[in-house]
């Protein structure tokens, strides 16, 4: 169920933003309270991965929805 939810809004929501929520919500499902490292590790995983990603192997992911102006 979270996996098509997530390939369903990676595309609305970009990938950065799904990316971390859908590991936001699967950390805090394995190590329910530990709110601070989850939101580090699902941001520096998100931003880490897409940045790479696109920087350095040049490939294409929808990084941040466009009508939220950060593209």
């Amino acid at each position: 169920g979270a996996a098509v939810l997530y390939a369903c809004l990676i595309e609305v929501l970009g990938y950065i933003i799904t990316t971390f929520l859908f590991l936001l919500i699967g950390f805090q499902v394995m190590q329910r309270g530990q709110w601070i490292s989850s939101i580090l590790i699902a941001g520096v995983f998100s931003i880490g991965v897409y940045y790479g990603y696109v920087n350095l192997l040049e490939g294409n992911l929808p990084g941040f929805p466009s009508w939220l102006g950060l593209s």
